[in-house]
């Protein structure tokens, strides 16, 4: 449960040079780290430590999220209730619809940055741009029509550049989930 994993490949240099306010952001996941409770890896508690730890290295690196969403369930979970079939596990947009409810998000003028091909298919299920970050650790055949980027560094000077040729939308509001 090391701080690691969770803030491996944060380019958080990038991020806070991105990120002008009232730049709308939300982190929505369902790794392994989480799912370590349903498969009774580890405790609720650990995990909450663990993401309060995440926080905290971003903030000190000028990083900050206007929401956080998790997903404890896994599909092959052990724990009672944390196990099964679930709404909130990508590729399905559940985290999502709930990020653009809580943070009034545009969902046409959102992005959403991921490592894993059921990232994109999150993404397209709520029907936001996706941008696929080439992870050394995962077979990625990119999907049709999607934005591949060697690192989330230039993910997020993607988007940049999108947003700001866009011209309907200042830089300083796009979204990203």
């Amino acid at each position: 449960m090391g701080g690691a994993a969770p803030a491996r490949g944060c380019a958080p240099d990038s991020w806070r040079r991105r990120r002008p306010p009232p730049f709308r952001s939300g982190l929505c996941t369902c790794s392994d780290l989480e799912a370590g409770y349903a498969k009774g890896k580890t405790d609720l508690r650990a995990l909450w430590l663990a993401h309060e730890r995440f926080v905290e290295l971003l903030a000190g690196e000028g990083v900050r999220f206007d929401a956080a969403f998790y997903s404890y369930g896994h599909p092959d979970g052990i724990v009672p209730h944390f196990s099964g079939p679930s709404l909130d596990r990508k590729p399905g947009p559940y985290n999502l619809f709930i990020a653009v409810a809580q943070l009034d998000l545009d969902l046409a003028r959102s992005w959403m940055i991921g490592d894993r091909e059921s990232d994109v298919a999150c993404a397209r299920a709520a029907g936001v741009r996706a941008i696929l970050v080439e992870n050394p650790h995962a077979d990625l055949r990119s999907p049709p029509g999607v934005i591949v980027a060697k690192r989330l560094s230039d993910a997020v000077q993607h988007i940049a550049v999108a947003e700001h040729r866009c011209g309907s939308t200042p830089l300083n509001q796009a979204q990203l989930l």
